[in-house]
């Protein structure tokens, strides 16, 4: 009981803590849907994605550019209730910018660098732009807003 109540609240200390140093600064979040091209397998979708594209668009957006996730579908997960074969994506990135003054730099400008790649390793893509909010499950109420 008391390992449960120190792990979670040490947990609760660092989240709350990562929040106030970087809560702030995440104030803009992209997601970016992908499917891959029609006869591409997944696997080579996710080469393609992890090993090219997403180091392309790193360097092509920094400074600017806070963080940023990339996550590819599973084939098979063995979980119930996975992914069904017919979903409509194949991935979705996260991007976190500053402010609107570092996501016009890297969107407002009309120009991409890694547009064509993009668009000759997907059959479609969309982008969405949000905003995130972080809970915390707890014993007491279930979730905590932080």
């Amino acid at each position: 009981m008391w390992n449960y109540l120190l792990r979670f609240l040490s947990t609760l200390c660092m989240l709350v803590c990562l929040n106030m140093i970087f809560g702030a600064l995440y104030m803009i979040k992209v997601m970016w849907f992908l499917k891959r091209a029609d006869g591409m397998s997944l696997a080579d979708f996710r080469d393609w994605w992890l090993n090219r594209h997403a180091h392309d668009v790193a360097r092509h957006q920094r400074p600017y550019l806070l963080r940023y996730t990339v996550n590819v579908r599973s084939e098979d997960s063995g979980l119930e209730g996975g992914t069904s074969d017919n979903f409509d994506w194949d991935g979705v990135a996260e991007q976190w910018f500053a402010n609107a003054e570092a996501y016009n730099a890297v969107y407002g400008t009309g120009v991409s660098p890694t547009r064509a790649n993009t668009l000759a390793n997907t059959s479609r893509f969309a982008r969405m732009v949000v905003t995130e909010d972080q809970y915390v499950p707890t014993p007491e109420t279930g979730q905590i807003a932080l």
